[in-house]
């Protein structure tokens, strides 16, 4: 699914992230954005994303097969800015399958930074790390409103900041007409990263996912705000079975987007595992080549290979053409 016109203007609106992830404990901006996104995943399942910043309301939703409207998984507003929805592990699912389905999302990116609120990483060392790799590699990706020529993401064009046309030469002295104002294409700075960064990962760390039987993955213990997780066991009106049922078809989905001749081709998955083995990426181009010379012409996978390379863009390509599958445990 293409990014929607309106959401690439907003989403190059520095108001609008503003507005849509203020920091910790400060209220947001006002900001008169109203979208739904849908986001299909796989075989019908989906999420849905409905934003009212008039309102200062989030509400995230879970699509399914037949059924016109979604599901309520959790509203977020000024008061409650995070929510323990998903798994770290399937938004990082969702975010791969969705990238491998459409170039135009590419991952990490604006999925994880619209969807992180709902996905805190559990209070384990190595998810903690990823999380926070993965989420200010999304935010940094926003970072220029101008077009995206640094970053490679794209972007809209600010708007122009004096006349459109020449103008008269009545009016041409620099006294009467100043100089433009140069636009500022940053959304977020190094700071604001690195804050945003924290305090997710500080409402992570208050969270714990622990398998139940007959419910499945669920929060246990209160919320930072004191509240109940909506994804709790006895929450009546949490999907669970269609979440389970969205998070396994999103592993088959992307079993089948990498289910390739390329990524068969001899060569390919012993090169991404020796990669992942010794934790070193120096060795992406090499995997970018050989993919290329397979006949790969997968922009996503190919980009994230190629030099300069992100790390937290290779590293997931890298898990993927190694054969792993986040949140493919099988429900434990």
């Amino acid at each position: 699914m293409p990014v929607p016109e309106h959401l690439s203007s907003l989403t190059a609106d520095p108001a609008f992230w503003a507005a849509y992830l203020p920091p910790a404990g400060e209220p947001p901006p006002g900001h008169h954005a109203e979208l739904r996104l849908p986001l299909p995943v796989a075989g019908g399942y989906g999420l849905v994303l409905d934003v009212d910043l008039a309102y200062g309301e989030c509400q995230l939703g879970l699509r399914q097969p037949g059924a016109t409207e979604p599901v309520p998984l959790s509203r977020l507003d000024a008061g409650r800015p995070f929510a323990a929805v998903l798994r770290w592990a399937e938004l990082d699912l969702i975010g791969r399958v969705v990238a491998l389905d459409d170039p135009a999302w590419p991952h990490p990116g604006l999925l994880v930074a619209l969807l992180h609120r709902y996905a805190p990483p559990a209070d384990e060392a190595g998810e903690t790390d990823r999380a926070a790799t993965m989420l200010a590699t999304a935010l940094r990706a926003l970072r220029r409103a101008d077009g995206g020529d640094s970053d490679g993401h794209g972007g809209t064009a600010s708007e122009p900041a004096g006349p459109q046309q020449p103008p008269l030469a009545l009016f041409t002295d620099p006294s009467w007409w100043p100089a433009p104002v140069t636009a500022d294409p940053q959304i977020f700075d190094d700071d604001a990263v690195a804050q945003r960064v924290r305090d997710h990962l500080d409402h992570g760390e208050q969270v714990r996912w622990r398998y139940a039987a007959g419910w499945g993955w669920v929060t246990a213990g209160n919320t930072p705000d004191g509240g109940t997780p909506a994804r709790a066991p006895g929450a009546e009106s949490f999907p669970f079975d269609g979440v389970t049922e969205l998070v396994r078809r999103a592993a088959d989905r992307h079993r089948r987007l990498l289910d390739t001749p390329w990524r068969r081709a001899p060569g390919v998955a012993p090169l991404a595992r020796r990669i992942r083995d010794r934790g070193d990426l120096a060795a992406v181009p090499s995997l970018a080549d050989a993919l290329q010379a397979a006949g790969c012409d997968h922009p996503t996978v190919l980009d994230a290979l190629t030099e300069p390379v992100v790390p937290a863009e290779a590293a997931w390509v890298v898990d993927a053409l190694s054969g792993i599958v986040p949140a493919d445990d099988g429900g434990r």
